[in-house]
């Protein structure tokens, strides 16, 4: 397969065409479900700047987005992807659903106190193989298809735990006491949470002291860390107090020495975080000045290259910036800034300063 062939007359063509919205238009008559159709007003077809089509498919696949207003005047996009690829993506339904997601993605961070736009993707394909991909998400899964459509887009379960008992939580020795732990994370009845904390350690060492032990150092450290009642008196004399497994309170005391270190050596951290603030600071702005320079350089090679007024002279500066930056040109964007004209020539220079590839610069 051409890898190239995608920036050329396939991309060209859809590209071009599509973003003519008399073309958009007309094709959106003729392929959207007849219910749709009578739900959107297309004399408000919009193209949007957007693109979202996964990197490793850039090569097979082209994309646009649209928006367009519904009879009731709220927004909704129609997203056209056209895949040039011989071979059927049996995944498209997967892929199809990552790019929706996406635009609606867009839309919130442009229209953030708005609700979720609709989305209807369409896609072009071009191949000659029979199509036999699935039209929606749920064969993917396979065996658990059916499992999956009554999940997905269905409402998610909630665990409000302000709004369980401390009963309900009670009833699960080990997970129970996270949820415990993270329900009364702000409290101030320091005491009750480490007597309640500690007489479930208990239970929970009863049943595997390993994993008990384990859970109890994970807790009680997020306890002192989260809880600004939290000290260390507190908990070495409650410790001693309700721990009734030894090993239990033997691990506690070592954590408790811990948290003393800790507490000992939090200056010292605090001061150093904010030396490596400090520095990390001025590698940016090393960084930053770094840019500035490079761009003042090219804006200068720019000026350059449009006072010599010398189409030769000026299609070298560029192969030379070009090649600087992006490695030795292909034959076809030689052939360009060969036959390209002065005010192309200038076009090219201005889109380079942004660009991220040599497409960047010579595409549209």
């Amino acid at each position: 397969m051409n890898t190239a062939f995608i920036h050329q007359p396939h991309d060209k063509l859809f590209k071009l065409a599509m973003k003519q919205l008399i073309v958009a238009r007309d094709f959106f008559e003729a392929h959207l479900p007849a219910d749709i159709l009578k739900q959107v007003d297309l004399s408000t077809l919009q193209l949007e700047k957007a693109t979202f089509v996964d990197d490793k498919f850039k090569e097979t696949e082209a994309d646009l987005v649209y928006s367009v207003d519904l009879l009731d005047n709220a927004k909704a996009y129609l997203y056209l992807l056209c895949e040039n690829q011989s071979d059927v993506d049996n995944h498209m339904p997967f892929r199809l659903s990552g790019y929706t997601l996406q635009v609606m993605q867009d839309h919130l961070k442009k229209h953030p106190n708005e609700y979720l736009p609709v989305v209807f993707p369409l896609v072009i394909y071009t191949g000659k193989k029979l199509w036999t991909a699935p039209m929606d998400i749920f064969p993917l899964f396979g065996e658990q298809a059916a499992l999956a459509r009554s999940l997905h887009f269905q409402p998610y379960t909630l665990i409000d735990l302000h709004r369980m008992t401390d009963d309900e939580l009670m009833q699960h020795d080990f997970s129970g006491l996270v949820e415990y732990v993270l329900k009364y994370r702000q409290t101030q009845e320091i005491e009750k949470l480490f007597k309640d904390t500690f007489s479930w350690l208990d239970r929970a060492t009863k049943k595997n002291l390993q994993e008990g032990i384990l859970l109890g150092k994970y807790v009680v450290f997020y306890i002192t860390k989260t809880n600004e009642h939290a000290d260390v008196e507190t908990f070495n004399r409650l410790a001693e107090e309700h721990l009734a497994s030894t090993t239990l309170r033997s691990e506690m005391m070592t954590l408790a020495e811990q948290f003393i270190e800790e507490g000992r050596n939090q200056a010292k951290a605090q001061a150093q975080a904010e030396v490596r603030a400090l520095a990390e600071q001025f590698i940016e702005e090393g960084r930053n000045q770094a840019k500035t320079e490079a761009k003042a350089q090219t804006m200068a090679l720019a000026e350059q290259f449009k006072q010599e007024g010398i189409q030769k002279g000026e299609a070298t500066i560029l192969n030379t910036l070009l090649t600087g930056r992006f490695g030795s040109l292909e034959p076809l964007y030689l052939k360009k800034l060969e036959t390209a004209s002065p005010d192309q020539l200038l076009t090219w220079v201005k889109k380079f300063l942004q660009a991220q590839s040599l497409h960047d610069v010579f595409e549209d």
